[in-house]
């Protein structure tokens, strides 16, 4: 999958422009919602899009207009084919639980 994530003070980060494109509906999921700390509460917008095909690569800027296509407003057509570097190997695990935590 490749996912877009981005967290705020204010529930306006519910507002950020993550929906993919449309071509990729049916094989994502969006969500936002308030984190909730003992001194602090923030928000969290994050779309994910997920792919049967693991061998994907995405390296161009282009690329990521093109699976989020409001997300990258300063991509533009001097940019688009930029060369995006990877940084480094990651692994996130993924929890699902209703009620109260900690």
């Amino acid at each position: 999958s490749i996912d877009i994530k981005g967290e705020e003070d204010e529930r306006d980060s519910c507002d950020s422009p993550y929906w993919p494109a449309e071509e990729y509906y049916d094989q994502s999921r969006q969500k936002c919602e308030e984190d909730a700390h003992p001194c602090f509460d923030k928000y969290t917008r994050a779309s994910s899009i997920s792919f049967n095909d693991t061998s994907l690569i995405f390296p161009y800027c282009t690329n990521l207009t093109q699976l989020f296509p409001d997300a990258f407003p300063t991509i533009n057509d001097e940019n688009a084919m930029n060369i995006m570097s990877k940084t480094g190997d990651t692994f996130w695990w993924k929890y699902q639980w209703k009620g109260d935590v900690g």
